[in-house]
């Protein structure tokens, strides 16, 4: 798929996927990343993408998967920095020096 075909198929698309991100993030910045997010993704797999991958069902799930794939990576990161802390060093024992 080439860039004209890509915006005649997708950037029409623009202003869904940002509802759809909005609804999920509260949030004007998340909402853009996500829906700038969204595009590149299907701009990378634009050479593989199923015929159907213009409709507002299929846009709809690319777009929530990706808010769902940030939000546990965000818990991933979360739970690391709560180990660090349920875990302090013990500047008093020689080994962890």
């Amino acid at each position: 798929m080439d860039a004209v075909e890509f915006k005649k198929r997708y950037l029409q698309q623009h202003k869904l996927l940002y509802r759809i991100a909005w609804s999920l993030t509260q949030n004007v910045q998340d909402a853009e990343d996500l829906v700038q997010d969204t595009y590149l993704r299907l701009w990378q797999k634009r050479d593989i993408l199923p015929p159907e991958s213009g409709t507002d069902a299929y846009l709809n799930t690319v777009i929530k998967n990706l808010f769902y794939d940030r939000q546990r990576r965000m818990q991933i990161d979360t739970r690391a920095d709560i180990d660090k802390v349920a875990h302090p060093v013990d500047y008093d024992n020689p080994e962890n020096l």
